[in-house]
């Protein structure tokens, strides 16, 4: 936390406000050594956070259709506990590939963080 508040402070301190508002990528326009530097790390973080999130929904849809507490998930539920959600994960990735074939993720993405926080508070309720 202290490494983000330091950098927000030492980027508005050092650069323009309008250069701050109308290049969204600032940070690898004032990179060393190169800017494919921050190019490859935004690369390498998407990429680790949509394992992450194919590899986490089917076993959060699993787990909710197992409690039986919402009926229309019965589908993505289980037999046993330790059995592979197959069909939870096929409808992750049937929803990821339709949302990326929309086009700008920018208007997805809010929906998709709906879905992930009413699923963190369902199961934090249940």
């Amino acid at each position: 936390t202290c490494m983000y508040l330091l950098v927000i402070l030492t980027f508005g301190s050092t650069i323009s406000n309008e250069s701050l508002k109308e290049d969204k990528l600032i940070a690898a326009t004032v990179s060393w050594p190169t800017q494919e530097v921050v190019g490859v790390g935004i690369a390498i973080c998407c990429f680790g956070a949509g394992l992450q999130s194919l590899a986490g929904a089917p076993e959060l849809l699993k787990s909710m259709a197992n409690d039986g507490h919402i009926g229309f998930l019965y589908v993505f539920a289980t037999e046993r506990e330790e059995d592979n959600p197959t069909y939870a994960v096929l409808f992750t990735i049937a929803l990821a590939a339709i949302c990326c074939l929309a086009g700008n993720l920018d208007y997805i993405t809010p929906i998709i963080t709906m879905f992930f926080l009413a699923m963190y508070g369902s199961i934090n309720l249940a």
